[in-house]
């Protein structure tokens, strides 16, 4: 019991110091923009935002190309591995056929 209270008691005080707004801070130079400057604006941060994601393996390091390149290889390697593999297991029930069933609606798909 003491120990929730002492919980209860840390997390309050821990709490005191948090504030969601500053309510003494008064913005003196806002700018009113009209709503197609405004669209002008978001539209040329999202245009500069993708360009910049589309443009940053231009910017890759080797080792940023050694990762890329893992990830692909490795990806490839599940991809064409993967039906054979499924086969290979599903082909198992017959020699085993005792034992776990897969349910007949997984082995109805192949």
């Amino acid at each position: 019991m003491s120990r929730h209270i002492f919980i209860a008691l840390f997390c309050f005080l821990c709490s005191l110091n948090l504030a969601a707004q500053d309510t003494t801070f008064v913005a003196t130079d806002t700018v009113q923009l009209s709503r197609w400057q405004m669209l002008k604006t978001d539209g040329s941060s999202v245009l500069r935002g993708v360009l910049h994601a589309y443009a940053a393996p231009l910017h890759w390091k080797k080792d940023n190309w050694l990762t890329f390149t893992g990830g692909v290889a490795a990806t490839g390697i599940m991809w064409a591995t993967d039906e054979p593999t499924s086969e290979y297991f599903i082909n198992q029930l017959v020699i085993f056929p005792s034992g776990p069933r897969m349910p007949d609606f997984v082995l109805a798909n192949h």
